[in-house]
């Protein structure tokens, strides 16, 4: 709500309000690709992941939750053991005509005591080509 203005709309659910499942998507910086971060939405978080110079992915504001990218997967552990898993879901088409990815999408979360709670995308995989990876490397 801290955003609101004249010339933002609310969500289908109102403003303020989501019910997405959650999401890792690709901030930028307006077209500067060297310098990316991610924002994480999922559980209740919303936070800005960023790569130290170490190559490892963590929280800025430090919730001590456990980040990792593996073949453009993303995994996401939080302080009570859950583990959140993103598969990419979104892309785009660029001026250049390269396909870039945006958006991964919450697939499978496992709960520290429970069994996993699948998502209608984790019953679906599909074979698709990838070619900005999350590790900054491109690939096909």
């Amino acid at each position: 709500m801290d955003q609101a203005s004249l010339y933002n709309d609310g969500s289908w659910v109102g403003m303020g309000w989501s019910l997405d499942a959650g999401s890792i998507t690709v901030d930028d910086h307006g077209g500067d690709q060297s310098n990316n971060s991610w924002l994480l939405n999922v559980g209740g978080v919303s936070t800005r992941i960023i790569r130290d110079p170490d190559g490892y992915f963590h929280a800025v504001d430090e919730n001590f939750w456990k980040i990792e990218c593996v073949d453009n997967n993303w995994r996401v552990w939080d302080k009570q053991g859950n583990i959140y898993t993103f598969w990419m879901e979104a892309s785009y088409i660029g001026s250049d005509g390269s396909s870039n990815i945006y958006a991964w999408y919450l697939d499978n979360m496992q709960i520290s005591t429970a069994r996993p709670l699948v998502t209608p995308t984790s019953r679906r995989r599909r074979p698709f080509t990838i070619t900005q990876r999350c590790d900054g490397h491109l690939s096909g």
